[in-house]
């Protein structure tokens, strides 16, 4: 999608989202639709996790 400023999205031949594909990746709609009931969500709560967690350091020994 790098090459796309604009895309649309299908499914079961009905358009459910439109936009960048920035916008169109973060859709739930989207995500439900290619990837599965409760993707979104499931998704959603890991990205707040790795979010959340510490960063381990190197060491520089």
């Amino acid at each position: 999608m790098s090459l796309a400023q604009e895309v649309w999205v299908l499914a079961q031949g009905q358009l459910i989202a439109q936009g960048t594909p920035a916008e169109v990746t973060r859709n739930q709609a989207v995500v439900e639709a290619y990837l599965g009931h409760g993707t979104a969500e499931r998704l959603q709560k890991s990205a707040a996790h790795s979010q959340s967690a510490p960063i381990a350091q190197e060491s520089t020994v």
